[in-house]
């Protein structure tokens, strides 16, 4: 019992790491799921089985290169969620392994800072919701940017948090899709025909939101010893974020027929419900900004923090994704993020289908060597 509950809490966090305003919102799967209508309820399940499988694929390797000469190296001076890696090479038998974790890097920090940004945009959006526009927004954001400049440079501990985060969640769509049953019919959704990208876009949300994870993965991987785990572990990720993909897919679906053109499609559906509803899921869609955000700009100052120091890094990081952010919340979502899928998903596959057969080899070699 107490292993399940373990892998359980591990598979919130790393759903946890994955949900963020673009998520909760509803935009996301509106743009990369449901545009095409009730299909899309199968392409979220498509997903939910590639977040499984790799999911699986990615402990195993990790599971591997932990035994080898590889040490994954993370601060050990903060109890953050570790949001990169770092492989550490003592031989020239695994250059080729050095060789793309530095291009891994790359895409690490590309990736986390276009999120990064993405969370500040939403916070523009969000205080949009209520009336805060203009001077007063940007000074928000600003604040923003101070106060996650100052937590990360002192304080630590998102993990929890992020746990946190997605139960809350799962348990709030619940009770919005249950308090908006009476709103069924009311609305008319006008689907999309479905095409070609209708089936991509799924896949390439799986791959920008897998190397968003991966460092969190692999971390996780070095207390997992046995398949069976894996398995589990990976298995429950899958069904989180299914489930968490189809509640909110099929709240748009049956009541937000007439809000597709707010940034905030889901806070919307939760206000109509009740105010009271509303107001605890603005909450919660704060509450996943601010952790996206803490995430993905510690992972994204690590990459650069041995050339130029942790202050400065972590402000380079944070001004960056704030500059970035005036593209706007919808064109992040809409064209950065499909762009980003695509690129990670080429290079999470080329990496674990090299990196496997490096580490394999490497180990066929040790034993010829204990042979003889």
């Amino acid at each position: 019992k107490a292993i399940i509950k373990k892998l359980l809490l591990n598979a919130l966090a790393i759903t946890g790491g994955i949900i963020g305003v673009g998520f909760a919102s509803g935009k996301e799967v509106l743009s990369f799921f449901v545009k095409s209508g009730y299909i899309g309820l199968v392409f979220c399940l498509l997903a939910g089985c590639l977040f499984t499988v790799f999911s699986y694929m990615i402990l195993t390797l990790e599971a591997r290169e932990n035994h080898t000469s590889d040490k994954i190296c993370l601060n050990k001076k903060r109890n953050l969620t570790p949001n990169s890696v770092k492989f550490v090479v003592k031989n020239s038998e695994n250059s080729k392994i050095y060789f793309l974790d530095k291009i891994f890097n790359v895409v690490l920090f590309v990736c986390q800072l276009a999120i990064c940004s993405a969370m500040f945009a939403g916070i523009s959006s969000l205080l949009g919701e209520v009336g805060i526009l203009g001077f007063l927004n940007l000074c928000a954001k600003v604040a923003v940017l101070f106060i996650s400049f100052l937590y990360l440079r002192w304080f630590g501990s998102v993990f929890s948090i992020n746990t946190l985060l997605s139960f809350l969640l799962l348990v709030l769509l619940i009770v919005v899709m249950l308090f908006n049953l009476k709103f069924v019919g009311g609305t008319s959704f006008t689907p999309d025909a479905v095409t070609f990208m209708s089936f991509v876009m799924p896949v390439l949300y799986v791959g920008m939101n897998m190397l968003t994870v991966y460092p969190l993965i692999a971390e996780l991987a070095k207390g997992i010893k046995s398949k069976r785990q894996k398995f589990g572990l990976s298995f429950a990720i899958g069904l989180f974020l299914t489930l968490s993909l189809c509640l909110v897919g099929l709240s748009i679906l049956l009541f937000g027929g007439d809000m597709l053109g707010s940034d905030m499609v889901m806070l919307n559906i939760a206000f109509r419900g009740s105010n009271f509803l509303g107001s605890v899921y603005y909450i919660v869609l704060m509450l996943g900004i601010l952790t996206t955000l803490l995430s993905t700009c510690y992972g994204a100052s690590n990459l650069i923090r041995a050339r130029v120091g942790q202050s400065l890094s972590i402000f380079v990081c944070l001004c960056l994704a704030f500059v970035l952010s005036f593209v706007g919340f919808s064109s992040i979502i809409e064209y950065l993020y499909p762009f980003l899928g695509f690129v990670c998903m080429l290079f999470l596959i080329f990496k674990l289908c090299c990196c496997g057969k490096v580490a394999k080899s490497l180990q066929n070699i040790k034993r010829k060597m204990r042979a003889i």
